[in-house]
């Protein structure tokens, strides 16, 4: 599996890099189901990496070409194309600043939860789609949904995984979250899922 190089050794792009290598693996099961699967982007399937000419050291370069972006995304008319509802932060600096599978940084882990890796194409597409109307997760085929939100069982694997156990059972709550516009915002929803989740929602039956 490819991974993160240091843009500037000897700088903060050494932290930044080792953030993003530990990361990766976790990202790869949380959307693809496999630590150890290249990641690509959800719709078109494009890989993460790849490798391009850089005509200033004359020589192949590596870059990535995926953005992590927040599904739910609403309309609003003081942004041209809309804006994520859900973002504390942008993803990117969550994958290159914080360990991921630390409880410490759960509340971070389920943001990454509410993202799904998009070509910077494929980003900008639904990016200027936004213009139209609120953008949910529904919006979309299942088919292209990340492999955490896909089913019951794959949610619970990850929940269970990475110690986040108030949502294991709680699937439907979550997809019903990602899928309903009018839902508040993840700085505004978290504090109550801890609490209420195990009494409000209607467990999932898993196998």
């Amino acid at each position: 599996m490819r991974t993160f190089e240091s843009t500037k050794p000897g700088t903060a792009e050494d932290r930044k890099a080792y953030y993003k290598n530990y990361n990766l693996p976790i990202l790869n099961y949380i959307y693809n189901g496999s630590e150890k699967k290249e990641i690509f982007c959800c719709i078109s399937k494009t890989p993460g990496f790849k490798d391009i000419w850089c005509p200033v050291r004359k020589e192949p370069m590596q870059v990535f070409r995926l953005d992590f972006d927040h599904i739910r995304q609403v309309w609003d008319p003081k942004y041209k194309n809309g804006t994520s509802i859900d973002k504390t932060e942008t993803p990117s600096n969550i994958f290159r600043a914080y360990p991921l599978d630390n409880p410490r940084y759960k509340f971070k882990l389920i943001e990454m939860m509410c993202c799904w890796p998009l070509s910077t194409e494929e980003h900008s597409y639904k990016t200027n789609s936004g213009k139209y109307g609120h953008i949910v997760l529904s919006d979309y085929p299942k088919k292209w949904w990340p492999w955490h939100l896909k089913n019951a069982k794959n949610f619970d694997k990850v929940c269970k995984k990475y110690h986040l156990n108030f949502l294991v059972g709680h699937y439907d709550f979550f997809i019903d979250w990602l899928c309903d516009i009018e839902k508040p915002s993840i700085p505004d929803t978290i504090p109550t899922l801890l609490r209420k989740v195990p009494q409000d929602a209607e467990p999932t039956n898993t196998v």
